[in-house]
């Protein structure tokens, strides 16, 4: 994707949050996560760095049981404020295909981790981790207002 980076906009008075003691991974996992984390690094989605804000890193099993790293967004959803705009229901869209003509649905890898987060919002994008902290340069996944930034791309 390009396009300008998405710019988050938190509630006037808000203090950032701060995690200091990471949640533990599941022993069987440690290696596997920390490689995803390296491989991140590389992808440049996120980058290790000491910041105020900080989030917790959670790690869930996926439908194949392998690791599924998630950052608890719960706090920073709940003190952002949401763009607005208006986006046509998903049924209104496909009603103005013409019949005759090919529909598809296409999924981005890496989905939002396309989507660059404003500098001035990476700080607080940050995660703990067992391995430090690291902050997202790139859109979290999970994050209830990456849409909002999605949208200016098309």
């Amino acid at each position: 994707m390009s396009g300008k980076p998405l710019d988050i906009t938190f509630v006037p008075g808000t203090k950032p949050s701060v995690v200091h003691i990471p949640t533990p991974v599941s022993y069987h996992w440690k290696k596997e996560v920390k490689e995803d984390l390296d491989k991140d690094v590389v992808l440049g989605t996120i980058e290790p760095v000491p910041t105020v804000w900080c989030l917790r890193m959670v790690v869930t099993p996926k439908k194949d049981r392998s690791p599924k790293r998630t950052v608890d967004l719960q706090k920073w959803n709940a003190i952002m404020m949401r763009e607005i705009h208006h986006t046509p229901p998903p049924f209104n869209q496909v009603s103005v295909v013409p019949t005759q003509t090919k529909k598809t649905v296409l999924d981005a890898w890496n989905g939002y981790h396309s989507l660059l987060l404003s500098p001035m919002t990476r700080d607080a994008a940050t995660c703990m981790t067992e391995w430090g902290r690291y902050r997202y340069l790139k859109v979290p996944q999970g994050f209830h207002a990456s849409g909002d930034g999605s949208l200016s791309y098309f």
